[in-house]
């Protein structure tokens, strides 16, 4: 634990330069200081995004202990900024019990949020409600309004549990009406071990939002045996599920991928590629590297991305397979592959996801962009460490000790880099407007106006607020 004269000065470090408090990563510090949970309620209501974005992290990582603070969460529900918006359902959802069960309603009305990230989590936080809970959004959605019917019909639904007939899931789940589906996925979701056929069926929906949830659900069920439909989404026609896909096979159980491979059929083609893949994720560390690589720069694509997901499993162990992941001919190895290496503790692959801002495809670049936005200064560090001399490499080096200076780096010095010649250091001042947004917001408002589509696409995304919706 670290003593309350440490939590006060950290939090004096908050308020005086919050850019450096989120680089630095001190707010996990701020949550392990133990101050008294009253500590945050000013934070809570800070003018400042920067400071409110830090506090109801904090807070949400209290569980029931932030229950005094429920009040001051939920304003930051409808704030403008993501990030906020998610850890405030978080609070109000655990804290939702007792005298405080009604405000439940504020985590149902965010399934017709316009960020379907957050529509995202109020399925997950629905689906895991109580029946307290659902009872009191029942009540409370009283209004003539063909929206608070189908939430009071659908809390009414749930609330039925396993009463409630699978054929009529069926119905909400292909209705007609997006809020009907998902009240029609949360119910399959909470139906999946008695009729896990509803959220198989879920997985094929037209519908993102429940395709979306309905692959994570089959992820973090109890029974391994439904993991086949996250390994079967590999070769999904959407590029998300199949990232996502890659992304829960990375991080599976071995009980998981034993069991899929057991289920999986052994006349087509496909399924002997998947029962060979997995095998060789349950290899694991005996897996030899050699094959890994090879793996990777097969010609099938399915390889391939069994292939990368073996490299994520050894990240590790063998760094250098997810780094050679990253230089894949497949657009989905390397999107995975670099969010690999930017989630990685190696702070040295970082150099990697920063070398891919001169990618030849636009999605791979504005995706870099938006890692680099959110990196910590000791993966920049990191980085601009390992560069090499070449022409290509001194614009990084440059570009990198700019973002390295924070705070501290001149307005009008990222305004010459956004209307710079070179591409590469035009987006480097678009990466360091948006790390300066909350300070100069006038920075990003002039990137979004740029000739250059990368620093536009990128720019715009933050000025409206909404995040890369595959990070």
């Amino acid at each position: 634990m670290i003593d309350n004269l440490e939590g006060t000065q950290l939090i004096q470090e908050l308020l005086t330069d919050p850019d450096r408090f989120r680089e630095q990563g001190w707010g996990f510090q701020l949550w392990e200081a133990g101050l008294p949970v009253e500590t945050l309620r000013p934070l809570l209501k800070h003018n400042d995004r920067r400071v409110r974005r830090e506090a109801v992290w904090v807070a949400s990582e209290l569980g029931h202990e932030a229950r005094s603070l429920i009040h001051d969460a939920i304003p930051l529900i409808y704030d403008g900024d993501r990030d906020i918006q998610y850890s405030a359902l978080e609070i109000v959802m655990v804290c939702s019990f007792a005298e405080n069960v009604d405000h439940f309603v504020h985590v149902v009305r965010s399934l017709q949020s316009d960020d379907k990230l957050i529509r995202y989590l109020a399925m997950f936080l629905v689906s895991n409600a109580d029946a307290s809970r659902l009872e009191a959004g029942i009540r409370l959605f009283g209004s003539p309004g063909s929206s608070d019917k189908r939430h009071k019909q659908g809390l009414s639904n749930l609330l039925k549990g396993k009463f409630i007939l699978p054929k009529q899931v069926l119905m909400m789940i292909d209705d007609k009406e997006p809020l009907v589906r998902k009240y029609g996925t949360i119910a399959a979701k909470r139906l999946i071990k008695n009729f896990p056929e509803l959220i198989v069926h879920a997985i094929s929906s037209a519908d993102p939002d429940v395709r979306h949830f309905s692959l994570k659900a089959c992820h973090f069920t109890k029974n391994a045996n439904h993991f086949v439909h996250v390994v079967r989404s590999l070769q999904n026609d959407d590029e998300l599920m199949r990232i996502f896909a890659m992304q829960f096979m990375s991080s599976a159980d071995v009980s998981q991928l034993e069991a899929a491979a057991r289920l999986l059929g052994s006349s087509s083609s496909s399924d002997k590629q998947h029962k060979q893949g997995l095998n060789h994720l349950i290899k694991d560390e005996l897996l030899e590297p050699e094959q890994v690589v090879k793996m990777i720069n097969d010609n099938s694509p399915l390889v391939r991305k069994y292939g990368a997901i073996a490299a994520r499993r050894l990240i590790e162990k063998f760094p250098d397979l997810i780094a050679n992941a990253t230089l894949s001919v497949d657009r989905d190895v390397r999107k995975f592959s670099l969010k690999g290496c930017s989630f990685s503790e190696n702070d040295n692959l970082f150099v990697h996801v920063v070398r891919s801002l001169q990618s030849d495809d636009e999605g791979i670049r504005v995706l870099v962009m938006h890692l680099m936005y959110k990196a910590y200064l000791s993966q920049l560090e990191a980085a601009a460490r390992l560069l090499g001399s070449s022409r290509s490499d001194k614009l990084h080096s440059n570009g990198l000790h700019h973002l390295l200076k924070g705070s501290l780096l001149n307005p009008e010095q990222v305004l010459r880099m956004i209307d710079d010649k070179e591409p590469l250091v035009r987006r480097y001042g678009a990466i360091a407007a948006k790390r300066l947004i909350q300070k100069f917001p006038e920075l990003i408002a002039h990137a979004a106006g740029s000739t250059d589509i990368d620093v536009c696409k990128f720019s715009l995304k933050e000025y409206s607020f909404v995040e890369n919706e595959e990070t």
